[in-house]
Formats: C-alpha cells, structure tokens, sequence
C-alpha cells in the first residue's frame, strides 16, 4: 500500500504547512501559513498549487504572474523589435492567435499565447519555444492529423505584441501591419507573414509562383505597396479569393525571383520547406 503523503511542516514560496486539511472536490488540501503575512493567517491550499508552481504564497502579496507561474519564459522577448523577433511576430500574426480567457475561473491571466502547427513543422515550433526560452512543453492536439501546439502566458510578451506588432485576439479580419516599425523590420515581419499564410511554389517548367492570402484588407493593402516598392511597380497585385472574403497576393516568374530574392537577405529563420524552392533556382 503506498505511502500517504506527508507535506507537514515543509516550505513551498512562502507558505509553510501546518497539517494536512479536508478534501475540496476531491483535491488534497492542506493548512499553511505565510511567512509574509505578520498576524499568521490559516489559508488553505491544494497540493498542485504547493508542488508545480514556482513560488507559491497566500495570495495577498502577488503583484504580478510569477508567483503562479509553473515554467520560465523570456518575458522581454519582444519588447525591443529586431530582425528576428520581427520574424516571429509576423509568423504569429498568421499562424499564432491571443486566447482571450477573462471568463475563465481557472485562468490566472487573462490571456495566452496560442500556435499551433503541422507536426511537419515540428522544427520549427520547438526553434520559436527554444527562442522564447520557454520551459514548458509542446502538446499534442488531433493526432490523427498530427497538430503540435505551443500556449504561454506571459503578461508582457502579449502587451508587446498587441502594441508593437498589433496582434490582437480576434485578428484575422482587424489585423493591422506594424507601420511603426522600420522599413528592414517590416519587411522582416513580411517574411514571417509569407511563412504562416503564403505560398511558395515552383511549377514543373520551373516558374517561380508566390501567393500571400489574408481576410485583413489593411495588410493586403500594405504588402501590395511593399511589393510595388521593391519591383519598382504600380500595380494591384490582389484579388478577392473565395466567399469567405479573404484576399490573395499573387505575383510569378521574373518578379516573384526579385521580390522573393530581395527579402531573402535577412538573417532570420526562414521556414526550410517553403524557401528551399527559392534557394533551388539560385535566386
């Protein structure tokens, strides 16, 4: 028969456990005190709460996430924009979605930080988790069609993404491009974009074909003028797709090899599947 356990007169944070306390909905509980507290307030707390978040306490003292926090993250990941980080932000606006959960009893913040990704894209998931410092776990969802899903919650790294990068919960129709940036860190936000929601594809002649689709007509509008920047051009690139209303970019052959070879000169971390065609034609 296994051991009961026993967590009397341990320290977890600051709480120390006085005995063992009843069951609530059939969770462990246990008595504790709170070495922050002056006037040695009985609360009572679940084993989980003791044992896997990171610095457990009374609840009084907690001014911000990290005292429930149960893995590290980067916190200040985004909030100077560079080259990489840019990247990223553009991936997410695409692939990556704010989970707003302010009706959720459970939830200690309001918000997550939600991609999800074809188990093909497994490398590329775990790269961006690696990047944050994340150390938490990916998951698995739908293992018939294989979807690895990476959710943080870190307070700062959604307030930078909502303000500098403009992703928001609820964005694919209200996305706005990230105007504020510079002229390079748009263009590398434009390459994590191109890796969420574009395509690139090489035809059996060999003919070069990019597509960008999006439901955001301000980011259609935005990349149709960064391409007629970068082509030396004025024209309209887009055309609506479907009845869903969402909007397609299409451009090939020559222009697609200058448009494609121009932005490929950042040092960012291009998804390997699709900018191999790219690199196949010597572009």
């Amino acid at each position: 028969m296994p051991k009961m356990l026993d967590l009397t007169n341990q320290q977890y944070g600051d709480l120390i456990v006085l005995r063992r306390a009843e069951k609530q909905k059939n969770d462990t509980c246990w008595v504790c005190i709170c070495l922050k507290c002056s006037d040695n307030t009985e609360v009572i707390i679940k084993t989980e709460y003791l044992r896997q978040y990171k610095n457990p306490n009374c609840g009084n003292h907690r001014k911000d996430e990290f005292s429930y926090r149960k893995y590290n993250i980067n916190d200040s990941y985004f909030s100077i924009p560079n080259e990489e980080n840019s990247y990223w932000a553009g991936f997410l606006a695409a692939d990556g979605y704010i989970a707003d959960r302010s009706n959720c009893a459970k939830s200690k913040n309001n918000k997550t930080l939600n991609l999800e990704l074809s188990i093909k894209d497994l490398e590329h998931i775990e790269l961006f988790k690696n990047t944050l410092k994340y150390e938490g776990i990916l998951r698995k969802r739908n293992r018939s069609n294989g979807i690895v899903v990476l959710q943080v919650s870190s307070r700062q790294i959604i307030e930078n993404l909502e303000t500098i990068y403009n992703i928001t919960p609820k964005k694919s129709f209200t996305l706005k491009p990230p105007t504020m940036l510079s002229t390079e860190l748009q263009e590398c936000f434009l390459i994590g974009l191109i890796d969420g929601d574009g395509c690139i594809h090489l035809t059996k002649k060999g003919i070069l074909d990019f597509t960008l689709t999006s439901a955001s007509i301000d980011v259609v509008l935005w990349v149709n003028n960064i391409i007629n920047r970068i082509l030396n051009t004025n024209m309209k690139y887009y055309y609506i797709y479907d009845k869903s209303k969402a909007i397609r970019i299409r451009i090939s052959n020559k222009k697609a090899e200058k448009f494609l070879g121009y932005i490929k000169k950042y040092n960012v971390p291009f998804l390997k599947r699709k900018w191999d065609k790219v690199q196949k034609l010597g572009v």
